[in-house]
């Protein structure tokens, strides 16, 4: 007996130990939903398709199984792209499933708007946000398809693969069904990244051997961090992780120099731009990351970047840019096993340390004002709630007040994960994000860092925290607004704030009144003498949500900030240059113990 392709696609999933299934069902899904309920595969249901691949998401980022988002067509394809793109931007492979209109009528409408009722082209749609988006109708059993699918997600850079399957093929027998796909030949691809891995270590070799003041810059992308940490320790080098990696290393290591970037620790940016060498191993370098003129990023030093990603390689065009083409994993390993007659650093890392003892991550200037009574700066409270983690928390943030200060402040042990849309950076990630991750791992803590302004992105998944009975810890800090928005239009647009302050144009809801309506614990923090009030309701096991009131006008600070000069125009300064500008004492007695000119 030949099976129907939707249960041929179910056993197809059993096949490869597929991961759970996050899903909306819809009338162009029907016939899988049914198929994946009868073969007892694990089922989520949310209430938005983007919430749905958000939440894969996370639960990949905890488990590491590549999971399977399924959508319907029409406007449940068309929603699921904001999810799709954050996986993209990130490296998060992920399995998306679009059901469509029936076969005749995509052959038959073919080039039309629309294909019958609610269809149309998503496969075209997604072909650019996607490493593979094909419409199953050619040559190959979908069981095949399948495999493929996964395989191209999980190889090489990893990232999310879309197959677009109408809804006859759903219910006919699997005789036919077939497949057009574009042929890579990933393995031949793969065996030149690791030719090039063992060349690459070579010249990272090379130079470390005439360098005095190295930098390490570690990324997502590497993903054994247990290998770079020890080959560091060995040759006494320090490193910084990129905001996406946070999580991986020990804040307490003696060479992990902190934070690099635009909302980075001061020190760590005056160390890139003192450094002569930045090695920088599985990092894409973005603009958070490298600020906003990208040639002076370290700037007296050359940079030696490795990344597998060929397109990558390609922004980086200035002359002190040695571009390796090899996987960052591989090249650590040569390295490890690689004899270096380099110098040593010992003096370079003691001035790094003076420098943090110069400029603290915690103590910074500012020019605002103190906070007023009945308010908590969101860094303070960041600060605080490190204390109350488990050892293994996982924290998941929001853009604006959660990502910001909850990427400064996050103290790293090395267990806890810390993660974020970090490419895309779209309001509403936070909630779904933290979803997944409680459900990949029901035992441990999940914190989600959200806004009054990004919770409402994605409001109605409080009530799958509650279906799925998650004890869920979403802290909302609320500053009347979105605070980014206000930030820049304080700063370029003369304080003109539009659709971004609490008012007549925009507002927000009773957040207490809110927790009710959802069934949630509710606390309130207005000010750091009650946020140890937090630590019995973070051991509870049911959902609660964490208002914490800041200051409508509440800056992050240190910060690169864009200035607006006299004759309109913009102006970015350099790394080191954060806002609110260091004295003059502070800044030369930085760049003597550095040799900063």
């Amino acid at each position: 007996m030949i099976a129907t392709g939707a249960a041929e696609f179910a056993q197809g999933l059993s096949d490869i130990q597929a991961g759970d299934i996050f899903c909306i069902t819809g009338a162009g899904n029907l016939a899988l939903v049914d198929e994946l309920v009868k073969a007892g595969h694990p089922i989520h249901y949310f209430h938005h398709e983007q919430a749905a691949a958000m939440a894969a998401i996370g639960y990949w980022r905890v488990c590491k199984k590549v999971p399977i988002v399924l959508v319907t067509t029409g406007g449940g394809s068309s929603n699921v792209a904001t999810g799709l793109l954050s996986a993209y931007l990130d490296s998060i492979p992920i399995l998306v499933v679009t059901g469509n209109e029936g076969s005749y009528h995509i052959a038959a409408m073919n080039g039309l708007r629309a294909y019958g009722v609610q269809g149309f082209d998503s496969v075209g749609m997604f072909r650019g946000i996607t490493k593979r988006s094909e419409r199953l109708r050619g040559d190959v059993g979908v069981r095949n398809v399948i495999r493929a699918a996964v395989k191209s997600a999980t190889s090489g850079r990893p990232g999310p693969v879309h197959l677009d399957f109408p809804m006859d093929l759903q219910r006919s027998e699997d005789k036919s069904i077939q497949v057009q796909v574009e042929t890579t030949d990933e393995d031949s691809i793969q065996a030149a990244i690791r030719e090039n891995s063992a060349d690459a270590s070579k010249k990272i070799i090379s130079a470390l051997e005439t360098s005095l003041r190295p930098v390490i810059l570690v990324g997502q992308g590497l993903t054994k961090p247990d290998a770079i940490v020890h080959f560091c320790q060995n040759r006494g080098i320090p490193f910084s992780p990129s905001w996406s990696a946070i999580d991986k290393y020990d804040d307490e290591n003696s060479l992990n120099i902190g934070r690099l970037g635009i909302y980075g620790e001061r020190s760590t940016n005056f160390a890139v731009q003192a450094a002569d060498l930045v090695i920088c191993l599985g990092t894409r370098l973005s603009i958070p990351q490298v600020g906003y003129d990208r040639g002076d990023f370290g700037r007296n030093a050359t940079k030696i970047v490795v990344d597998i990603d060929p397109l990558e390689l390609a922004k980086h065009r200035a002359d002190n840019y040695i571009l390796l083409n090899a996987d960052a994993n591989e090249v650590v390993v040569h390295l490890l096993d690689s004899t270096i007659r380099s110098p040593n650093f010992q003096d370079w890392v003691g001035q790094l340390h003076l420098t943090k003892e110069i400029l603290p991550k915690f103590e910074y200037e500012t020019d605002e004002p103190e906070l007023r009574t009945g308010y908590i700066h969101s860094l303070d409270f960041v600060e605080r709630l490190n204390g109350i983690l488990d050892d293994d928390a996982v924290v998941v943030t929001d853009v604006g007040a959660g990502l910001i200060s909850g990427h400064y402040g996050f103290r790293s042990n090395g267990e806890r994960l810390l993660f974020t849309s970090q490419g895309l950076g779209e309001m509403g990630f936070g909630l779904p994000g933290a979803i997944g991750a409680s459900i990949a791992d029901r035992g441990r803590q999940v914190v989600c860092l959200s806004t009054d302004g990004g919770i409402m992105f994605n409001l109605q998944e409080l009530q799958t925290v509650q279906t799925k009975k998650l004890p869920l810890k979403v802290v909302i800090f609320n500053n009347d607004g979105y605070g980014m928005i206000k930030i820049s239009q304080s700063n370029l647009f003369g304080g003109r704030f539009a659709g971004s302050e609490s008012g007549s144009d925009i507002s927000f809801p009773n957040f207490s009144r809110l927790a009710y309506a959802f069934g949630f614990d509710y606390l309130e923090v207005e000010g750091p003498e009650n946020v140890y009030s937090l630590k019995a309701l973070m051991k509870t096991n049911s959902a609660s949500i964490i208002e914490v009131k800041m200051d409508p006008n509440q800056k992050y600070l240190p910060r690169l900030g864009t200035r607006k000069l006299s004759d309109g125009s913009l102006q970015s300064p350099g790394l080191e240059d954060l806002d609110p500008p260091l004295s003059r004492e502070k800044m030369a007695k930085a760049k003597d113990v550095l040799g900063i000119e």
